[in-house]
């Protein structure tokens, strides 16, 4: 380990911050005191030993690049993908699978005991079922410039578009999609997002929102040439104008995924646990830590995921969603599957808490940004005597449980974001004092 002062760093990875990044430990001088400071450098993997490049320092910690790679780690192993360092979709292709789970668990473990959260076991992340091409939702990056389509990600730490030939991260039929825009020529010129979802059809729907009154590049024809020339791969487009959603074409061909012996219809603006082989895994455990009881109160409930399994082992359910396409879908969901004991509500969360009833288990699946403080508050003031929290951000998961105080009775994760630093950790927490 070389000292931080000069403008490079000699040293060994030793982790991988919740972010992807590897982390090392500097030595930083500063008024006559030698002071411990983390160097987190992309593209690594703990044990490498390495010469990095220092490209950014903080008070509290610097950022580099890797200038020379010494010795490899074990656990490094060669990435499949061409677009890998350059496209941001992924981060962690290079580090071998067991290792991606088990730093996984390190970053968990580390950022909740850092806030005094105690544990009551060591965090143990389940495998996905699926390690590569599992995503059957994604945002594609399009640009029309210059004769060409250029489609794909963004660029690591850039709004550059990467055109994607190889993707080991979605599905196969999403990739395909991405493929055949690359080879479209166009006279468009503008910059667009599609989002793209795969279903249990086989086929595609594709979302664009359109500024109809300066669409004057004649996206719109676009999407309807590419729609009429590519039906067996496209079931709909979706377009937006206005906030209203209408489809080309003359055939609605819906999409579904199957999950603990249910059928979803979904939308590609709602959201869904993209990684569907592994979801029935995060339901059954989450289910089970929800346990057999009378009421239960599924915040965030979106297309109803959780809520109608839940609805197996529960008397009674609500479901609060403050998405209309959610609340649409996941009555939908309820009726289609003759699910009679689940009540979906469209709210936001901290609408509802200001008057919500009792309930015996709150289940919470937030976005990354966590709870807001009105539903903190809110739950603070329900205060059931179960929570059971699913979370895909360790950092605010971390502060939310600090403000909850509640006990932690029961932790995993399960890897839902295979070679990317994501992860998605469920949590069952107990009341401090109502406990039996």
């Amino acid at each position: 380990m070389t000292n931080g002062d000069s403008d490079s760093w000699t040293g060994t990875i030793e982790s991988i911050s919740h972010e992807g990044y590897g982390v090392g430990i500097m030595e930083v001088t500063r008024a006559g005191k030698t002071h411990k400071r983390p160097i987190f450098v992309p593209y690594t993997v703990p044990g490498d030993e390495l010469v990095a490049e220092i490209v950014e320092k903080k008070r509290k910690y610097t950022f580099g690049k890797i200038k020379e790679l010494l010795n490899a780690s074990k656990e490094r192993t060669e990435a499949p993908c061409p677009h890998f360092t350059t496209c941001g979709g992924c981060n962690l292709e290079h580090v071998s699978y067991d290792e991606q789970l088990r730093q996984k668990a390190k970053q968990v473990q580390f950022l909740l005991e850092r806030k005094g959260i105690a544990l009551p076991k060591d965090i143990e992340i389940l495998p996905s079922n699926e390690r590569h091409n599992y995503r059957w939702k994604s945002k594609v990056a399009v640009l029309f410039a210059g004769g060409k389509c250029v489609a794909g990600f963004r660029k690591f730490r850039s709004n550059e578009i990467v055109p994607v030939q190889q993707c080991f991260i979605v599905h196969k039929k999403i990739l395909e999609f991405i493929q055949l825009l690359n080879k479209k020529e166009t006279t468009l010129e503008c910059e667009q997002e599609m989002f793209v979802a795969h279903g249990e059809s086989g086929k595609l729907a594709v979302l664009v929102n359109v500024d109809e009154a300066r669409d004057r590049n004649g996206l719109l024809l676009f999407l309807e040439n590419l729609y009429a020339e590519n039906r067996g791969l496209i079931g709909n487009v979706f377009i937006v104008q206005q906030h209203t959603v209408r489809t080309l074409g003359q055939v609605q061909e819906h999409l579904t995924y199957s999950s603990n012996s249910i059928r979803f219809t979904f939308f590609p603006e709602t959201f869904i646990q993209a990684n569907i082989a592994t979801n029935t895994l995060l339901v059954e455990k989450t289910c089970e830590l929800v346990g057999r009881v009378e009421t239960a109160l599924d915040l965030y409930a979106g297309i109803g995921n959780f809520s109608l399994p839940m609805a197996k082992h529960v008397q009674k359910v609500i479901a609060v969603e403050g998405n209309h396409a959610s609340v649409l879908a996941g009555s939908t969901n309820a009726l289609r599957n003759s699910i009679e004991n689940v009540e979906f509500i469209q709210s936001s969360a901290e609408a509802y808490l200001r008057t919500a009833p009792a309930a015996d288990v709150v289940l919470l699946d937030p976005p990354r940004t966590g709870c807001s403080p009105s539903v903190m508050k809110g739950l603070l003031q329900l205060q059931p005597e179960k929570i059971v929290y699913v979370s895909c951000n360790p950092a605010t998961l971390a502060r939310d449980l600090d403000l909850l105080q509640y006990d932690v009775t029961d932790i995993f994760g399960v890897d839902m974001f295979p070679d990317t630093s994501h992860v998605e950790m469920v949590v069952q927490l107990s009341h401090k004092l109502l406990k039996s």
